[in-house]
């Protein structure tokens, strides 16, 4: 999945999502169970969308958007940024 064209900030958002999601349900979200997964985008949304949001980002997380393509989002932007690291850590 190339992400390449989506905004730094988005990508740090989804990969902090990942991460939190990880932590919170105490499980990969890609690796969830389909029930646990429900819960996990039930929450993505409820926290990280708002009206803000450009319609091409949520052409990617929306809920139309298949659930197997929307965790693989996510953990393509968790391996991006601790591979890269973050906007502000290479500022420094």
């Amino acid at each position: 999945m190339d992400i390449t064209k989506l905004d730094s900030n988005y990508i740090e958002l989804f990969a902090m999502a990942n991460d939190v999601a990880e932590a919170v349900f105490g499980v990969k979200p890609k690796d969830a169970s389909n029930k646990k997964q429900k819960k996990i985008r039930k929450w993505f949304n409820r926290t990280y969308l708002d009206e803000e949001i450009p319609q091409e980002v949520l052409d990617l997380v929306g809920d139309a958007v298949p659930d197997t393509n929307f965790f693989e989002l996510l953990a393509v932007c968790s391996d991006y940024v601790k591979e890269h690291g973050t906007e502000k850590q290479k500022s420094f």
